[in-house]
């Protein structure tokens, strides 16, 4: 089913209210460095079609993102996503579902490779806050669900897609 949401466990206890623990703003230490990973895991009943989304994990909207790796199984055809942002609302809403990178492959296995800096976010932005990468005018304060929008898929997809961040919190 085309615009189908699939979610990580992370961004399922988000928006199921489970309680959850960030740094305060201004109080990380100056500049301490948090990292967050995951995978997602893509079903055999599941397929995987152009505008589908896959949540990966919620951050803070004033994140600085330093690092963003992905990576996937053998998910076969010409599978590829753009890597954006979403509202952490209970149907999450894109804010710029290409913030940060446009169109990367997931059609042949791969190991963590960094997507931050690609077309989508100009190496000037890199170290950006999301809100800032989202190209949103000011910090609105909150969450951004970080997530891969589909953007050409040729056969079903099964496998796993795996996720590494660091960042830091102003």
């Amino acid at each position: 089913m085309a615009g189908e949401s699939i979610f990580s466990a992370s961004v399922t206890d988000f928006l199921s209210d489970v309680p959850r623990e960030y740094p305060a703003a201004g109080n990380t230490g100056g500049g301490q460095v948090v990292g967050t990973s995951g995978t997602i895991e893509i079903a055999a009943t599941t397929e995987i079609e152009a505008t589908d989304m896959l949540h990966l994990v919620v951050l803070p909207v004033n994140a600085r993102l330093l690092s963003l790796k992905i990576g996937n199984d053998d998910l076969g055809g010409t599978l590829t996503a753009d890597v954006g942002t979403y509202t952490t609302a209970s149907t999450p809403v894109a804010v710029d579902a290409n913030a940060i990178a446009t169109a990367h492959s997931f059609s042949t296995a791969a190991g963590l490779t960094e997507v931050l800096g690609g077309d989508a976010a100009p190496l000037a932005l890199h170290g950006g806050t999301l809100w800032e990468l989202s190209g949103v005018a000011a910090n609105p304060g909150g969450s951004y669900i970080v997530a891969l929008t589909v953007v050409t898929s040729t056969t079903p997809a099964i496998g796993t897609i795996s996720w590494s961040i660091l960042y830091t919190i102003d």
